[in-house]
């Protein structure tokens, strides 16, 4: 059968010398970008087994950058027909992985508004920069709606580079560098009155003059000094009796205590959560 090539017109890629003064389109280096931050990557090549996964867990990870290259060359190479092609196509991966390393802060930067990023930060990253991070399984991912993650080494903050929930109950987190530490925040707008736990437990807040809000400890402790909020069967507090107890507590005349300083003492913060990479997963903050 007749090749359909014209063998006197055919273009051979070979005939190109100088392939490094070619250059490569700014769509295709940010699209692998996106591919080198594990994007339309299926899980199940990420995760091989889900018991590696369980409910309540957290998995840190650092990003092999031979794995990274290899997924770069098998994009790049959906095409290739001819040995002239082959030959052009591994002549320039090293390029064409190194300008889509440098793109992989442009997917979440440039969508980001310059007040929300880093001072002086670029969207070019260093092409040898490390990539670690984490997948959590966890209710956490359904429970915090607008959860809010930061990444450290050594206490020096990471730039994350993707964070998408997988599923309801799956989140996946990419730093620019390595990590050692994750903090997870609720939303700073996620305040309300009450307790957190079915134990009704908070704890005491200074209400004097000049340390208003400061925790309240057990003198020559370190440890908080909290109480039990008394309530009806169907869950609603019982005012006049806490106040007693806050009074108790404060070492302060009932009387005193007014509807800011009650405030005070119901306002639940933001929970936030710590974890530490090879320490104490169970290391929470709430």
């Amino acid at each position: 059968m007749k090749s359909w090539r014209s063998e006197k017109s055919a273009f051979k890629i070979s005939e190109v010398t100088d392939t490094t003064s070619l250059p490569i389109p700014e769509q295709l280096s940010n699209w692998l970008g996106e591919l080198i931050l594990l994007g339309e990557v299926p899980l199940a090549y990420l995760v091989s087994d889900e018991r590696e996964l369980p409910m309540e867990s957290i998995r840190f990870f650092v990003v092999d950058p031979l794995w990274t290259q290899a997924l770069v060359e098998g994009a790049t190479s959906i095409g290739i027909s001819t040995k002239d092609e082959a030959l052009y196509s591994a002549k320039n991966l090293p390029r064409q992985y190194m300008n889509a390393k440098k793109s992989i802060r442009i997917p979440r930067f440039s969508k980001m508004h310059p007040n929300h990023r880093r001072k002086n930060v670029p969207l070019t990253a260093d092409s040898n920069s490390v990539l670690s991070g984490f997948f959590m399984r966890s209710d956490l991912v359904s429970n915090w709606k607008g959860i809010e993650v930061k990444g450290f080494y050594e206490d020096a903050p990471r730039d994350i580079l993707r964070m998408e929930k997988l599923s309801d109950k799956l989140l996946i987190c990419i730093f620019e560098g390595e990590i050692d530490v994750v903090k997870m925040y609720e939303p700073k707008e996620a305040l309300h009155f009450g307790t957190r736990g079915l134990d009704r437990k908070m704890d005491i807040r200074r209400v004097d003059e000049g340390h208003e809000g400061e925790p309240l400890y057990q003198a020559g402790t370190k440890k908080k000094v909290s109480l039990t909020v008394p309530t009806e069967s169907n869950g609603r507090v019982r005012i006049s009796e806490l106040r007693k107890s806050l009074a108790k507590a404060l070492d302060i005349d009932a009387n005193t205590i007014e509807s800011p300083q009650l405030a005070l003492e119901m306002l639940s913060v933001a929970g936030e959560c710590e974890f530490k990479y090879g320490g104490n997963s169970n290391n929470y903050k709430l």
